[in-house]
């Protein structure tokens, strides 16, 4: 093998490594699961129609000793449309119907409350 060749194995192996590397310290947090709330404290109560507001899953239950609603969603970016979409934070003024008062998005998931416990320990399952 000439000196040449060699440079360009070299040259080669260098590139191929700094795209694994590039890959493997990927910014993308892996997604969050209603499963991996529920190893956290959520407790499921009755599943919601999650469809409808374009979540994957989506149930109501307790967290904390407040009551909620988790929604899991593809992806962060869907979780923020969401919020964005069906105007999340209207949910949450004094006074709502639903005695929500606060709502958390961590990742893919996205949770209303009426404490603000649950949200903290979700922020805490999403490293945050």
């Amino acid at each position: 093998m000439t000196m040449k060749n060699r440079a360009n194995v070299v040259k080669a192996f260098l590139g191929l490594a700094a795209l694994v590397s590039l890959i493997g310290c990927s910014d993308v947090a892996p997604k969050l699961t209603v499963a991996d709330a529920e190893n956290a404290g959520f407790e499921r109560d009755q599943q919601q129609f999650y469809q409808m507001i374009g979540a994957e899953d989506g149930w109501d239950g307790t967290w904390a000793n407040a009551s909620v609603e988790l929604y899991q969603y593809a992806n962060e970016e869907a979780a923020q449309q969401a919020v964005q979409v069906l105007s999340i934070e209207d949910l949450v003024q004094p006074g709502n119907i639903s005695g929500w008062v606060t709502f958390c998005q961590v990742r893919n998931l996205l949770m209303l409350s009426t404490g603000m416990e649950p949200c903290r320990q979700l922020r805490e399952l999403g490293g945050r």
